[in-house]
């Protein structure tokens, strides 16, 4: 404690130099944790979206599917696997769909759309489906009718209560027609989904393309994402060689490619700050040992262990860490917590070029336990191997030349 206390008072011998010291530690923590906290917390919240309007967290399909999406390689569920999924502990809410594409026609307007074969009551517990609705009906009282995206729509020039035509191919390329209302509108955060997709009740679906019964995979969602592996590892438990169970990253290369990039231009971020810091503490123990290195040889000269001496200054260097990560703790903490509860959403034409790359207007942030404690364990091992330089300083001083100096 007394080498504790006189560390302590060596700091504040320069205050200038110190405080200033302390405040590169302050603001390197601070920017640390705001751009791990947004990295994240938007990241957590993209694949929640697209996860929940896509994929799911993890899909069972039949082993064919993933290479050849074709409605020939769909399968009908069994009891046994119905009561599996409903009794497995990792798994919060599933559903059944049927996906395939076709052609949508109203007058002389035609385009390609993905054509999806929902529950709409399972549906809306996973994606929210029926909040994205700005017209019309979202379950109504014709289960043939179909949902739009708003875009589409509006290329079909059609609204609630009109009718379209659907051509595609059904079981072992069945040439199929039919003809649907629009019950409804809808309008994503993503603009892309807007342009191309249309719901249907699966059950409808499934008589329309004739494979009655058919889903082409059931979504699985877990209540953290944590959880995954350990669900993964419980499908095993399914003896079915015909199924084929995959991560929402074996499903969405692109989007696992897209948040691997950005956390690793993130990092090289963080990295270059605590550069700077490393640098900011190195040059005041630098300036320090030159200013008081008479100080230095005239304690060794009267007999101070250089041991004891090197233990002071390392309790300097860790002093003025801690006291850097404490205050940014202290700001820190309800900083980031206050923008959890009250996301910063993003309007005009930015928050339009974010729905049109396919993101969510939108900046979300995360106050996980990582977040504050990789940057701290960061300085004070910067801190640590810093140390070394006044360490070797004191062991390799001459108190003769020190004396002189």
């Amino acid at each position: 404690m007394k080498l504790l206390k006189i560390a302590w008072r060596n700091l504040w011998r320069n205050r200038k130099r110190t405080l200033i010291t302390i405040a590169s530690v302050f603001f390197g923590v601070l920017w640390a944790v705001a751009l791990s906290s947004l990295q994240t917390g938007s990241f957590d919240n993209m694949v929640d979206n697209m996860v929940s309007f896509t994929t799911g967290y993890a899909q069972i399909q039949n082993i064919d599917y993933k290479d050849n999406k074709s409605l020939n390689n769909g399968f009908i569920p069994d009891e046994e696997l119905y009561n599996f999924l409903d009794n497995n502990e990792f798994i919060s809410k599933y559903t059944s769909r049927l996906s395939t594409f076709s052609l949508i026609a109203t007058g002389e307007k035609s385009y390609g759309t993905a054509v999806i074969g929902v529950n709409f009551e399972n549906e809306d517990k996973i994606s929210k489906l029926s909040q994205w609705i700005i017209q019309g009906s979202y379950s109504g009282d014709d289960p043939g009718g179909v949902l739009l995206g708003e875009l589409l729509a509006n290329k079909l020039e059609v609204n609630t209560g009109d009718t379209i035509i659907l051509i595609g191919q059904g079981y072992h390329g069945v040439q199929v027609a039919g003809l649907f209302a629009v019950r409804g509108l809808l309008k994503f955060p993503i603009s892309e989904l807007n342009r191309q997709i249309l719901y249907m009740d699966i059950g409808t679906a499934g008589d329309f393309f004739q494979v009655p019964g058919t889903v082409t995979s059931l979504i699985l969602m877990v209540e953290k994402p944590g959880t995954l592996t350990a669900l993964m590892k419980s499908l095993e438990q399914i003896d079915n060689p015909e199924f084929v169970y995959l991560r929402w990253e074996d499903l969405q290369p692109q989007l696992v490619q897209l948040i691997d990039g950005k956390t690793s231009s993130g990092k090289i971020f963080i990295i270059i700050l605590f550069i700077i810091i490393a640098f900011g503490i190195l040059g005041t123990f630098i300036m320090m040992i030159a200013e008081r290195e008479r100080e230095l040889g005239i304690m060794i000269a009267i007999g101070m262990n250089r041991l004891w001496l090197s233990l002071i200054l390392f309790l300097e260097s860790l002093l003025i860490a801690a006291t850097g990560v404490f205050f940014s703790f202290i700001f820190c903490i309800p900083l980031v917590n206050y923008f959890v509860r009250n996301p910063i959403k993003i309007g005009g034409e930015m928050g339009e070029l974010y729905g049109e790359m396919g993101f969510e207007p939108v900046l979300i942030f995360s106050n996980e336990i990582h977040i504050f404690l990789n940057p701290a364990i960061s300085i004070f091992i910067i801190s640590i191997v810093i140390a070394i330089y006044p360490l070797i300083s004191v062991i390799r001083l001459k108190a003769v030349n020190a004396l002189r100096a």
